[in-house]
């Protein structure tokens, strides 16, 4: 049961999530051909590539696990991820495209939140930002993409299977990502 909550995980990393929901954003924001090429590959080596890196720095240097189990070790990795959200933000808002600005204060004002919760509770941010993903994605192409939603249990479930966070860290997680897509 573990190794398969451990997949799970994996597959739904953060990381690779933000990265779909990018790619997806894109997509939807109506870039195509020479301009999404330039758009995913500024995106992978611009904004990708120099997060991952300071992850590995962090696993590597500091002695961090993947995940970040202790809540207080979670809080400079999430300052410096609130700068390169909010680089992000400003890079991305010289595309000029309405939605992937949009789109990119969305994960802005999602990590400042996500900051401040951690500053009392760990919540989880694998569920948090899958559940983020599919609230945008029906926002984006409607209810008859409901199932998609199924998701965010099966993360949840694969975390709390792995004793990362509790069962009310993971609903937390959810309930605050939909309510900033509801609200926004």
């Amino acid at each position: 049961m573990k190794q398969v909550a451990t997949i799970i995980s994996r597959v739904f990393e953060p990381y690779l999530v933000v990265l779909i929901l990018a790619v997806i954003g894109a997509m939807h924001a109506g870039l195509q051909g020479g301009t999404l090429a330039t758009y995913l590959l500024f995106f992978i080596l611009g904004i990708m590539l120099p997060v991952f890196v300071f992850r590995v720095w962090l696993v590597k240097k500091k002695g961090l696990t993947w995940d970040i189990h202790e809540r207080k070790k979670r809080i400079t990795p999430l300052l410096a991820l609130i700068a390169f959200a909010l680089l992000d933000y400003f890079l991305i808002a010289q595309w000029h495209n309405a939605l992937l600005s949009r789109l990119f204060f969305i994960f802005f004002l999602w990590v400042i939140g996500f900051f401040v919760v951690t500053l009392f509770w760990k919540i989880s941010g694998h569920v948090g930002t899958i559940a983020l993903a599919t609230g945008l994605f029906i926002a984006w192409f409607g209810w008859n993409w409901w199932p998609i939603l199924l998701i965010v249990p099966l993360v949840a479930w694969s975390r709390v299977v792995r004793r990362d966070h509790t069962v009310g860290q993971v609903i937390l997680g959810a309930v605050y990502s939909w309510g900033l897509v509801i609200l926004l």
